[in-house]
């Protein structure tokens, strides 16, 4: 359940989703495309791209 605090007198509360019903094949496109065209130095460290392409990595199989 969320709650919304709309006044300070007033709680507003609706269920929400864990899960939204959205599409994730655009989102996991984009972030196999970042992932892919990602590069070093021009963008960052030769390290900071390594975890940047694991945490892109990660992102991806969760939403796949």
């Amino acid at each position: 359940m969320c709650v919304i605090f709309d006044a300070p007198t007033i709680i507003l509360s609706y269920s929400c989703s864990a899960t939204p019903n959205l599409p994730t094949a655009p989102y996991v496109a984009a972030l196999v495309y970042t992932r892919d065209r990602a590069c070093a130095p021009r963008d960052m460290s030769p390290q900071a791209l390594v975890e940047f392409r694991a945490l892109l990595d990660y992102t991806i199989n969760s939403l796949s």
